[in-house]
C-alpha cells in the first residue's frame, strides 16, 4: 500500500472510529441523549465527522452506506445510533480499506504529498477552468483548524489556545514522545510557532480578504498545512479540554 492510501485511510478510519465511539456513547447513556438539548449536541458531533469523512471521499469512491450515516445523523433516534455503529460507519471503512488497496503509489509530483485531508478540494480546483485559489485556501484552512480543535478540544484556534495546546510544560498535543531535551523542547515550541505563523501568515488575511494567489502559491500554501496535520495527527493527546 502506498504512503498515499495509508494516510488517506488512515484520515477514513479516524472519522469512522470517531463516529463509532460518539454514537456508541449515546447507546449507553441513551436516556440522557434523547433530551432535545443532548440531542443537538450529538448531532453536531456527528455531523462534523461526517462532513471531514465526505470532504476526502473522492468521486470514484465505491457506493457505500455514507448516504444512510446523513440520514441516520439527521433523524437521530436511537435505531439512528445502532445503525451507525453496527453498519454505516463499519461499510464506509470496509469500502476504504479495499479502495486504499487500489490507490497507486506516489508518481513523485509534488501534489501527491499534499495531505489527504485538502488533497481531493485542491484536484476538483485545478479541474475547474478558472480555479479559485482563494476560496480552496481558506476552505482547507478551515479543515486544519477544525483538525487542531477537533484533536485537541481546543475552544478555537487562536494564538493563545494554540499556545495553550503545544506549550512545552503539560501540552495537550505532545510532538515528540516526551519532552524533556532540549531537542525535543525545540520540536514542540517549533509545532506550536508553526502552526502560529500559519494563523497570522494564511489563515487570517485570506479569512479577511481575497488576497492575489497563484497555483504556486496555492502548492507551497498546501504543503505547509499538509506539514502541520502531518504534526497534529501524529501528536499524543496529553489532556483532552472538551469532548470531541
Amino acid at each position: 500500500m502506498s504512503n498515499n492510501a495509508v494516510h488517506w485511510l488512515a484520515s477514513v478510519s479516524e472519522h469512522c472510529r470517531k463516529l463509532i465511539e460518539i454514537a456508541g456513547l449515546a447507546i449507553r447513556d441513551h436516556a440522557l441523549y434523547e433530551e432535545e438539548a443532548n440531542k443537538v449536541q450529538l448531532q453536531a458531533a456527528l455531523k462534523a465527522h461526517a462532513a471531514a469523512l465526505k470532504a476526502i471521499l473522492p468521486d470514484d469512491f465505491p457506493q457505500s452506506r455514507i448516504g444512510d450515516l446523513s440520514r441516520h445523523i439527521r433523524f437521530c433516534d436511537p435505531q439512528d445510533w445502532y445503525d451507525i455503529v453496527l453498519f454505516d460507519a463499519p461499510d464506509i471503512l470496509a469500502k476504504a480499506e479495499k479502495f486504499a488497496q487500489e490507490i497507486e503509489p506516489s508518481s513523485g509530483e509534488i501534489e501527491d504529498y499534499i495531505h489527504a485531508r485538502f488533497r481531493s478540494r485542491y484536484e476538483m480546483t485545478m479541474r475547474e477552468p478558472e480555479p479559485d485559489y482563494h476560496a480552496l485556501l481558506l476552505t482547507c484552512c478551515v479543515e486544519l483548524a477544525t483538525l487542531f480543535k477537533r484533536k485537541s478540544g481546543a475552544a478555537d484556534d487562536s494564538d493563545a489556545e494554540i499556545g495553550r495546546v503545544f506549550k512545552k510544560d503539560n501540552p495537550v498535543l505532545r510532538v515528540p514522545q516526551q519532552v524533556e531535551s532540549e531537542t525535543e523542547k525545540n520540536l514542540q515550541r517549533g509545532a506550536m510557532l508553526l502552526m502560529q505563523g500559519w494563523r497570522a501568515f494564511l489563515r487570517n488575511p485570506h479569512a479577511h480578504e481575497v488576497r492575489p494567489t497563484d497555483d504556486e502559491y496555492v502548492v507551497h500554501s498546501l504543503m505547509l498545512m499538509s506539514f502541520l496535520a502531518r504534526i497534529i495527527d501524529a501528536a499524543s493527546v496529553v489532556e483532552t479540554s472538551g469532548a470531541e
